[in-house]
């Protein structure tokens, strides 16, 4: 299976699309999919609204032409929660992973605070380099909706729908400001080397040895900040700039040459301050 939105919809058991309030979307489309050719079922205005319709994206999205989806593609575009977090899917199933600590108003923790919630989703700032460096067996398809991880998605998660997903007691989140990624996205083939796709805008590739290096690197020098008093925010912005942080040692400085000469040479890469935002930088509660 070549598709990615088929990946996705298999993985997550060949549902029937729903919106955001989990309503089943009618079926009155006819013909081939204008996302991906196979056999159609629903409208593509019943897909994807004029707001996320971009002309720099329709090419990208709508390449076979049409005004008909199939399912597999609708639920790719529909689906609120593939724009919450970022996540993997394979042909077995669609698993979701944070890139932010759980925060959570009081009331919140209360009526979502369970075993395996606390389990799933840690109080410290997960390690995403580290989680993109093992990816799963091909084929597979991986995304970060940054925009809607920017704008609460990974807090509010639980609260869209999912196929397997029981109505929380609240209500579904019918709305979230962020951007498509699934229908975007491409099949990763092989695992030392992968497509990652970044909201609607563009993939970057994961060559998971070099981020491997570099994350091995970069947690390094973190200690090396983190022993010397800098605060997580210079920390990040050093890693960013790969120069020295204000504040740091004279040790720290000395040896920041030798210890950067790898990063230096992929500073001004695209995928290089997404990289960086991805790492374990704790906050500390003096800043």
């Amino acid at each position: 299976m070549s598709v990615a939105s088929h990946i996705i919809w298999q993985g997550a058991g060949c549902p029937e699309p729903c919106d955001s309030t989990g309503a089943t979307i009618r079926k009155r489309g006819t013909g081939t999919c204008a996302a991906c050719g196979s056999a159609a079922e629903y409208l593509l205005s019943d897909t994807i609204s004029d707001s996320f319709s971009q002309v720099k994206n329709a090419g990208r999205a709508w390449g076979f032409g049409g005004n008909a989806t199939c399912a597999a593609c609708v639920f790719a575009a529909r689906t609120l929660r593939l724009r919450c977090s970022a996540w993997w899917a394979t042909m077995d199933g669609v698993s979701f992973w944070r890139t932010r600590p759980i925060v959570q108003s009081p009331q919140a923790v209360r009526a979502l605070a369970t075993e395996w919630w606390k389990a799933e989703f840690p109080d410290t700032r997960p390690d995403g380099v580290a989680v993109l460096c093992n990816p799963p067996e091909p084929p597979f398809v991986a995304a970060i909706p940054l925009t809607g991880i920017a704008h609460g998605g990974e807090s509010h998660l639980m609260r869209t729908w999912w196929p397997t997903w029981q109505r929380p007691a609240g209500g579904y989140l019918e709305r979230l400001q962020s951007k498509h990624v699934a229908i975007y996205a491409r099949v990763a083939t092989e695992r030392y080397r992968f497509p990652l796709q970044v909201d609607d805008i563009h993939d970057v590739v994961v060559d998971v040895a070099l981020w491997t290096t570099l994350h091995s690197e970069a947690m390094s020098l973190i200690e090396d900040m983190k022993a010397c008093g800098v605060f997580s925010s210079h920390q990040e912005a050093a890693l960013r700039s790969v120069t020295v942080p204000r504040l740091g040692s004279l040790a720290l400085t000395r040896s920041w040459a030798s210890k950067t000469r790898l990063m230096r040479q992929y500073a001004r890469a695209q995928w290089w301050p997404l990289f960086v935002s991805l790492l374990p930088i704790q906050r500390s509660n003096d800043e």
